[in-house]
């Protein structure tokens, strides 16, 4: 399913995030990574004495890149090797 496809836009960021998941474009444990980051800034767009450390900070860049990479990226290129590799001339696969 191309991510395109999708019009996850137009709903809140929870209910887009569950739809990713319901969709198959991601995984239980992107959900919950997604999830997570949404709280974390909900808390800090809506409380002006929120306070993050420095390990906080580059744990949500972190998740957020991973989440990027994997939907964006690493499936895509996950699914081309499978098409590689399954044409190939290779009999025995087990």
């Amino acid at each position: 399913m191309k991510l395109q496809n999708l019009k996850v836009k137009t709903l809140t960021l929870a209910k887009s995030i569950r739809r990713l998941k319901d969709e198959g474009v991601i995984n239980e444990q992107l959900f919950e990574w997604a999830n997570q980051l949404r709280l974390v800034g909900n808390e800090a767009a809506h409380n002006i004495n929120s306070e993050f450390s420095g390990i906080d900070a580059k744990d949500i860049l972190d998740f957020t890149i991973a989440i990027l990479d994997f939907t964006y990226s690493f499936k895509d290129k996950f699914d081309k090797f499978k098409e590689r590799v399954n044409k190939s001339p290779i009999t025995d696969r087990s």
